[in-house]
């Protein structure tokens, strides 16, 4: 059990973390720690409670709370067994606790230790255990007790923290970081301007920086503070400094050890970049310069610092922070190296002076935080490596420095896992979050119970390390459901509770450090792209981005320069053959967009965004063209953009000419959703299309041609999806408004023609043949001057007449799959063939079935089909008559899994279940389940390749 009173007093235990349970258990609770293991009288407890007014029966009203705080610490305890916690003895209670259980305890033993071991000359222990103790500190102590009593106990635990903060200071400065000394002293002086010490810390950090003349300022402005506004002169420590300064005392100047290690401490373990590091390790020993580049929030430091502590320098090696160096000069970063490896230099000499020392020395060099210093910091390391033939230098950087020889690993986040426990507890991400949340809670683990919400968590976080970290911290606050419901909401906004670098409080401050590093045109394309949902491409983003202050031929190249500086990631094509595609992370978006926002250019680039999206979309090629493969390829790379277009355009209240373009994209798309495992989310775009347009006043900009495509949209996706009595209303509203070509207007025939056509082959796949044909006649009428769709019209009309058991139906199909052959028309060829192979079905002949489902197999491939369930489970109602059960087995195994994948029905025809059934029967229970699984594990989407 743990007392933790430096904030709002807490009592935890194991998992848990409990309040005293009210204002004034509270209070009584606090008074008792203050006199910790003494005994307090009864009467001492009721003043500190009530001050001089306290309530009649007071002693039994404390009884009472002590009764409450003791089912707060005992909750366990077997009734009538005597308390060991909260103790009652002769005029009043004890605590009986140990010291180290109390935060406030061990914060004064903490200093005590720190004075300690800095007047020993033990300044790195003194620095671990400041560290240690300042994690105890979480705001103002026993912050929800109210009493006047408490004030001075606040009083002393307020000038712990301070002497534990200045002990942290001079420990930075013994162990040679007068850089990080200086960036944590400065904000304690704003605090506590008179106070002595921490101006004289500030002075020696100062000197120590090589920047001497600000010391003597520093203490000329120390004074000016203490006479203006205290009367007073500087005491003997700050004068003693002063003198010093002025005189460059030797004792003011850290010798420089002979040996130089100094490495940050490793507290926390290393978890999943087994690779990386070996790859870091093997480059360090063959090579003198590598560099570890990737986006924020990584790993690149912890990944340098395990690297660094598995190797072996004969002369040591050397961290040097650089994130506090605020000047891009070379005299700069050469002043921070000086200063960790404990040199005395002056700024202009600080080069030389580091350079001599390594000259004859076999050592490592870790440079950290690069990026906003790259110049600076390349130009550094050519010297020194020139200077020193036995010196190796590793950065981390969000950039490469571009200097010969320089070997760079990349590391990026993790791929997030999915919800299922064997990917959880297999992912590097999630093996992070669990550790660092057994930090605090050692009963944590990733189990059933839990890895969906870690999953959440990793996959809102896009992999990130940092992010991963400061979620998992959240824990001691929050459910873990409650930190993965946060986070999907506004993951950029995670913060740090305790201490940390500054560019890493939030996700948003870790990139905004390296947005404040890019050049004015880069700027403006990053926050461009943050209008970008999901992965994009170059043409895309030279299409909406490239506007006037940029140059469209100049976008290409400052793509590449954000991928240089980690803003920007590529990824693979989202389709084979496809062009490169880049994406921001998460946290690099969110603050993008925040940027493009804040703008005034935002809508301009969303507008511009929603345009190329809409004219993708109206690009559609006529129906079965080779185009249409492409089309479709196009449309998956960029789906995100088009559900983009489609959420801004159909959202409520919208202006009426947006909404007639995402009611034009909508009606356009239903054929690429049918084919690329799209109908379930298509057929929810289609009924908000729908509720836009029967509202008058927002579809004022609709034309009447546009609704009937729409509804033979509508139409199409439910016969495609065999919900032909949902479907029926919405074929009549559009044959209604297409069917006549006297009433279409010339030029839209064609379009026309093809969405009674995408009706017909719906209708066939819904199994209402006779319909199939009206609407297959209909649209080779309207779309008569398109051969293509005249073509797509005959091979629908025949395949109806094959499903209808008509005269000539299978003859009808043979022509029409002779001429689409020819025409080059790949849907036409498709229909046809499926639909001979049918009539294989209805005629007793499974083996020409079979060569007739391969043959429609290349067609659909052809015409830029994915999803083949309606093609697998044909080919497995030919496998089972020709006696061949176990590649049935797997065909509708295969079959069952796109429908389901695809939000289908299954199995979609009558015939099929007396077939599988047959199936089941000729097959050993063991040996279909196999075959079915087999199947299911490859209906995995096809490839035009296949």
């Amino acid at each position: 059990m743990r007392f933790r009173d430096l904030g709002v007093l807490t009592i935890s235990a194991g998992r848990s973390d409990r309040t005293p349970g009210g204002r004034r258990p509270a209070s009584v609770l606090a008074a008792l720690l203050v006199e910790l293991n003494q005994t307090v009288p009864t009467a001492r407890l009721i003043e500190r409670v009530w001050g001089g007014h306290p309530p009649y029966r007071a002693p039994a009203v404390i009884e009472s709370h002590v009764w409450r705080l003791r089912q707060v610490l005992e909750p366990a305890r077997p009734a009538h067994t005597p308390p060991t916690v909260l103790i009652t003895d002769s005029g009043g209670y004890r605590l009986a606790v140990d010291p180290d259980d109390v935060d406030s305890r061990r914060l004064a033993a903490a200093v005590a230790q720190a004075r300690t071991d800095l007047a020993a000359g033990r300044a790195q222990p003194a620095l671990d255990g400041a560290d240690a103790a300042a994690a105890l500190w979480r705001g103002t102590p026993y912050a929800d007790v109210v009493e006047e009593w408490i004030e001075p106990v606040r009083d002393r635990l307020a000038e712990l923290w301070l002497s534990l903060r200045e002990a942290r200071v001079a420990a930075l400065l013994e162990t040679g970081r007068a850089e990080q000394a200086l960036a944590e002293v400065t904000p304690l002086i704003a605090e506590q301007p008179y106070r002595e010490q921490l101006r004289a810390q500030q002075m020696v950090a100062l000197y120590r920086c090589g920047r001497q003349s600000e010391a003597l300022d520093a203490y000329r402005q120390a004074r000016i503070v203490l006479h203006d506004e205290l009367g007073v002169e500087p005491g003997p420590q700050l004068r003693e400094t002063e003198h010093r300064v002025l005189t460059h005392d030797p004792a003011l100047t850290l010798p420089a050890p002979p040996v130089a290690t100094v490495m940050p401490l490793r507290l926390s373990s290393f978890v999943g970049r087994a690779t990386e590091l070996a790859d870091v390790q093997a480059r360090l020993s063959a090579h003198r310069l590598v560099s570890i580049v990737g986006a924020m929030g990584c790993g690149k430091t912890r990944l340098a610092i395990e690297a660094a502590a598995r190797s072996t320098f004969p002369d040591g090696m050397c961290f040097v922070e650089l994130a506090p160096v605020g000047t891009p000069e070379v005299t700069a970063v050469a002043s921070a190296v000086a200063s960790a490896l404990r040199l005395a230099a002056r700024p202009v000499a600080a080069l030389d002076t580091v350079a001599a020392y390594v000259a004859e020395r076999r050592m490592l060099l870790v440079l950290d935080n690069c990026e906003h210093l790259s110049e600076s910091v390349a130009a550094a390391v050519e010297a020194l490596l020139a200077a020193a033939p036995g010196l190796v230098v590793l950065t981390t950087s969000r950039e490469p420095l571009d200097v010969d020889g320089e070997q760079i690993v990349r590391i990026g986040p993790w791929p997030p896992p999915s919800p299922e426990l064997s990917s959880v507890l297999s992912n590097p991400g999630a093996q992070l979050f669990a550790d660092r949340v057994r930090v605090f809670d050692p009963e944590f683990a990733v189990d059933a119970s839990t890895a969906a919400a870690v999953a959440r968590i990793c996959t809102a976080l896009d992999g990130i390390a940092l992010g991963i970290e400061l979620a998992a911290a959240r824990l001691r606050a929050f459910t873990l459901d409650d930190t993965a419901d946060m986070l999907s909401d506004r993951p950029a906004g995670l913060g740090r509770s305790g201490r940390g670098p500054a560019r890493h409080r939030t996700l948003a401050d870790a990139v905004a450090w390296s947005h404040r590093l890019l050049r004015d045109d880069e700027q403006v394309l990053y926050r461009r792209l943050g209008v970008f949902h999901g992965t994009f491409s170059a043409a895309a983003a030279s299409a909406v981005c490239g506007a006037p202050p940029l140059r469209v031929e100049l976008v290409p190249d400052l793509l590449a320069s954000l991928v240089h500086r980690s803003l920007l990631a590529p990824v693979p094509p989202a389709v084979p053959g496809g062009s490169t595609r880049f994406v921001q992370l998460v946290p690099v978006r969110a603050h993008a967009a925040g940027e493009l926002a804040a703008s005034e250019e935002a809508d301009a680039v969303h507008a511009a965004r929603n345009a190329w999206s809409a004219a993708l979309v109206s690009a559609r090629p006529r129906i079965g063209l080779p185009a249409q493969d492409a089309w479709y390829d196009a449309l998956e790379s960029d789906r995100d953009q088009v559900r983009s277009l489609l959420r801004e355009t159909l959202a409520p209240g919208v202006d009426p000419a947006e909404l007639a373009t995402g009611v034009a994209a909508v009606a356009r798309l239903v054929s690429f959703w049918h084919n690329r495992s799209g109908m379930v989310e298509g057929l929810s775009w289609l009924s908000s299309a729908e509720e836009r347009v029967a509202d008058d006043r927002e579809a004022a900009a609709v034309s009447g041609f546009e609704r009937a495509l729409l509804s033979a949209a509508h139409g199409a996706a439910l016969g495609f999806n065999q919900r032909m009595t949902e479907a029926h209303p919405y074929i009549d509203a559009a044959r209604a408004a297409l069917a006549d070509p006297a009433a279409v207007p010339e030029d839209l025939r064609p379009d026309a023609g093809q969405a009674l056509a995408e009706l017909a082959a719906a209708a066939w796949v819904g199994d209402d043949p006779g319909l199939a044909a009206d609407l297959a006649t209909e649209a080779a009428e309207v779309g008569a001057g398109d051969p293509d769709v005249v073509l797509a019209a005959r091979a629908v009309a025949a395949a109806a007449a094959i499903l209808d058991r008509s005269d000539g139906g299978a003859d009808q199909a043979e022509v029409v799959l002779a001429d689409a052959t020819s025409a080059g028309n790949a849907f036409a060829a498709f229909f046809a063939s499926m639909a001979l192979g049918v009539e294989s079905l209805f005629t007793g002949q499974p083996l020409a079935g079979l060569q007739r489902s391969e043959e429609s197999l290349r067609h659909y491939l052809a015409m830029g089909g994915r999803e083949a369930g309606d093609l697998w489970e044909l080919r497995g109602n030919h496998h089972a008559p020709a006696g061949q059960f176990a590649d049935a087995a797997r065909c509708y195994g295969a079959s069952a899994a796109c429908s389901r994948r695809s939000g289908m029905p299954w199995p979609r025809h009558p015939h099929t279940t007396d077939l599988l059934a047959l199936t089941r029967s000729r097959l050993d229970p063991a040996v279909f389940d196999r075959a079915w699984a087999e199947g299911q594990r490859s209906a995995v989407p096809l490839r035009g390749a296949e």
